[in-house]
């Protein structure tokens, strides 16, 4: 059988995210399913609710608490004749009693030190248990006080079982021994395995069929006493690939479970526990047949049991949870326990589908009894989901029944961290409507209750609506193209200006683009253009006068939200100047200095921009550059001088000048030599 917390075909209590594809559209959570509960476990909260195997949580059987001891552990838990309840504990190794009349557990004996791992009651009354690591059998009979029964001469008592003629049979470790101590108090050892310890015993067939658990190989042996009950027919019936079996039962048509377990650390890609399900085969020797495999999401597997329609209990540790297996070893969860281990799962009579089931527990010694009937109430609190973003939430649906005399209600609550904390909302009823307000994590509780012990309300899904809350685009990046100075410097004037933008927005809405115009001295912005799509502008300012002007983009999500719930963002530009008129040149003078040698000076003078160039040409020769007398092109008024030769005769003197825009000023005269 494949792993069982492998994912179905749809993904079970996955959290499905849905993309917010426009305003009108919801997005969705849904819940409806167990795969990912196991892995969710550490955050999920729920009491007294079964998650079942195909999806369905329903109330759990109730758990009445019988017990509460001041002890490490109850390890055994077993029912005499009249009702009695007696309870095998350790770190102390005392046995403790309680009757029927619901008293506080009785003090019954004292070693002081070690553990009682295995107790049992015989049919007379008797009540049989073993001391560990001392490897001492204990006899308790009716009205009587504790006497030392049998010195095992092994450390360890595993398990104790009785037959229908009395006698007691006895599963030892450090030397693997099989004893047995008939009524008139003869000791036999009456197997010896290749293994350090004989961990659990079952009856399969009962005074004939003896099943022994074993470690460290986690071998099944069978045992039939059929023939020889002094001498038993050995035979391997399973041998598991772990090291430990834990524990052992079987149902009638001799279908048999076997819980294995292994050290921390070596269960390799198979776990480190798992429940194997078999059928037993009478040929060829006693053997098995597998019929399908369980692996355990705990680290540990303590206790199995059966209940009614032959489903299987398993306790477990270190997280405390109850599970239970179906007849085709899909799991449930039954129940989470405030204490971290189950150690005893079982019935208390040879008829185990028709009496009380008992629990046990350790790190906290407790006495439960499971069933009959439902508990009374119970909760799940789903994990918290993650919007992503600040989200408005919707309608909360959910697929169930609900009998009559049973309830199901639903709250919520919301929060803006991950965990929930003091800043979450406190639990508002959700009546079909999620009443939190708007956050960005979002969590529901399910309320179960009946006021029958036969009937539950049950739930296979919910779904909870919600809409992100809609944010303002952002604008990344505004710039206008400068003109180079190498290209201002040649004269390359571009009266049409560039404008570039980035923008984003966080919800990806379609976005529009508006652009604006101001003077510096003006007090309104104009429109330049509107509903661009395009993250580019070409502003001509030919229109404009001289001088310094801003723009501003106003970016708006208005494509994809509608009136009321659109978003804008603006973002405005550094001062820009606007400069459309060339320079003048003034006071062209050329003055002769020697022979043909001719001094050449003029200002150049710009409403706005600085000076970038100048230069002068002899009769349409080539141009030289002139220089302004202050060694720097720094201001919109510049002189220059440069000194010429002019050729004998009538010479035409050029003078060419641009400013920081690319504009271009020129004058010319006439020169006779």
């Amino acid at each position: 059988m494949p792993d069982l917390f492998r994912k179905p075909r749809f993904s079970a209590w996955a959290v499905i995210l849905g993309l917010l594809v426009s305003w009108a559209t919801a997005a969705v959570w849904t819940v409806d399913g167990i795969d990912t509960l196991v892995a969710a476990l550490e955050r999920l909260e729920f009491s007294n609710v079964r998650l079942d195997a195909l999806g369905t949580v329903t109330l759990a059987p109730a758990l009445q608490e019988l017990a509460k001891l001041d002890e490490a552990a109850i390890w055994q838990v077993a029912q005499d004749r009249s009702g009695t309840l007696w309870l095998a504990t350790g770190n102390s190794a005392r046995v403790f009693r309680r009757t029927r009349t619901g008293a506080a557990p009785e003090l019954i004996f004292d070693g002081k030190s070690g553990e009682v791992l295995a107790l049992t009651t015989a049919a007379d009354g008797t009540v049989y248990f073993g001391r560990t690591p001392e490897g001492t059998v204990y006899r308790i009979r009716p009205a009587a006080a504790p006497e030392s029964l049998l010195a095992t001469g092994s450390s360890y008592i595993f398990s104790l079982l009785t037959d229908r003629a009395g006698t007691l049979y006895c599963a030892t470790g450090d030397q693997g021994r099989l004893i047995t101590v008939t009524p008139d108090g003869r000791m036999r050892t009456v197997f010896t395995a290749h293994q350090s310890h004989l961990t659990t015993m079952h009856w399969l067939v009962p005074d004939k069929q003896l099943l022994v658990g074993t470690s460290p190989d986690g071998i099944v042996y069978l045992l039939d006493f059929a023939v020889n009950r002094e001498q038993p027919e050995v035979s391997v019936f399973y041998d598991t690939p772990f090291e430990e079996v834990r524990a052992i039962v079987s149902e009638p048509g001799h279908r048999v479970y076997v819980a294995a377990n292994s050290p921390a650390g070596s269960g390799g890609d198979s776990g480190l526990a798992r429940v194997y399900a078999l059928r037993s085969s009478p040929a060829p020797r006693h053997s098995s047949l597998l019929l399908w495999s369980w692996a355990c999401p705990e680290s540990l597997i303590f206790a199995l049991a059966l209940r009614p329609s032959y489903c299987l209990l398993v306790g477990t540790g270190h997280r405390g949870i109850i599970y239970e297996l179906d007849t085709l070893g899909r799991a449930s969860l039954l129940h989470r326990l405030s204490e971290t281990q189950a150690l005893f799962l079982g019935p208390s009579s040879p008829r185990p589908l028709k009496t009380p089931l008992f629990l046990a527990t350790g790190n906290g010694a407790k006495l439960y009894q499971l069933g009959p009937g439902y508990a009374d109430s119970g909760y799940l609190v789903s994990p918290p989901h993650d919007c992503n973003n600040p989200a408005r939430f919707g309608s909360l649906a959910f697929r169930g029944t609900v009998p009559a005399g049973t309830r199901l209600e639903f709250d919520t609550r919301s929060g803006f961290s991950q965990r929930p904390d003091s800043t979450w909302t406190d639990w508002a009823e959700a009546p079909g409507k999620v009443l939190s307000p708007s956050g960005r994590f979002i969590q529901w509780r399910a309320r179960f209750s009946s006021r029958f012990p036969d009937l539950t309300p049950s739930l296979t899904r919910t779904d909870l609506f919600y809409g992100a809350v809609n944010r303002p685009p952002q604008v990344k990046r505004l710039d206008l193209a400068e003109l180079p100075l190498n290209e201002a410097r040649r004269g390359l004037a571009r009266p049409k200006r560039t404008i570039t933008w980035e923008t984003d927005d966080p919800d990806s809405d379609s976005v529009a683009f508006e652009l604006y115009f101001k003077g510096d001295t003006e007090t309104r912005w104009k429109l330049a253009a509107r509903d661009l799509t395009e993250s580019r502008y070409e502003l001509d300012t030919r229109a404009l006068a001289d001088g310094w002007y801003s723009v501003r983009l106003v970016v708006s999500d208005r494509p994809d939200q509608p009136d009321g719930l659109a978003l804008s963002t603006e973002r405005t530009s550094r001062s820009f100047l606007i400069d459309n008129t060339p320079p003048q040149v003034v006071e062209l003078n050329v003055r002769h200095l020697d022979d043909d040698r001719y001094r050449v000076s003029f200002t150049a003078r710009d409403g706005t921009s600085p000076i970038v160039f100048g230069r002068v040409a002899i009769n349409a020769g080539d141009w030289q550059p002139a220089t302004p007398e202050d060694g720097l092109l720094d201001s919109p008024v510049e002189h220059f001088t440069i000194d010429v030769r002019l050729p004998l005769g009538e010479s035409v003197v050029a003078v060419w000048v641009a400013d920081a825009q690319g504009n271009v000023g020129v004058a010319s005269t006439t020169v006779l030599r």
